[in-house]
C-alpha cells in the first residue's frame, strides 16, 4: 500500500520548520538592513547645503536620499511579513524581529514627542 504524497508549497518543507528558520533569519537580517538603510536616508538629508552646490546636485542628493529611505522602509515592511509568517515554528526569532522593529520606532516616539512637551 502507497503512502499518500504530501504537497510542499514554495515556502514550507515536510514539517515546516527549515522554511520558517530561514523566513526568521531573513526577518533579521532585514530588519537591521532596513533600519541601517532609513537613517543613512535621512541623516543624509540633515544640514544645510553649501551656497556652491548646484540646485541639479541638491536634487541628485535628495533622490539618493529617498530611495535609501523607501529602500529601508520596504525591507523593514518585509522583515515584520516573515516574523508573522514564520512565528509559528521560531517565535523567538520572529519576536526578536518585531522587537528590533519596534523598540526604535518607539524611542523616536518618546524623543520627539514625550520628552520635548
Amino acid at each position: 500500500m502507497q503512502q499518500p504524497i504530501e504537497e510542499e508549497t514554495a515556502l514550507t518543507t515536510s514539517d515546516g520548520t527549515a522554511m520558517s528558520g530561514r523566513s526568521a533569519n531573513l526577518a533579521l537580517a532585514l530588519v537591521l538592513v532596513g533600519w541601517l538603510l532609513l537613517v543613512w536616508g535621512v541623516l543624509r538629508q540633515l544640514g544645510d547645503p553649501s551656497p556652491m552646490v548646484s540646485r541639479a546636485e541638491l536634487e541628485a542628493t535628495r533622490e539618493t536620499s529617498l530611495l535609501f529611505m523607501f529602500s529601508g522602509v520596504t525591507a523593514l515592511a518585509g522583515s515584520i511579513w516573515l516574523s508573522g509568517r514564520s512565528f509559528e515554528r521560531a517565535r523567538v526569532r520572529a519576536a526578536l524581529a518585531l522587537i528590533l522593529f519596534l523598540a526604535p520606532m518607539f524611542g523616536l516616539f518618546v524623543t520627539a514627542f514625550v520628552t520635548h512637551t
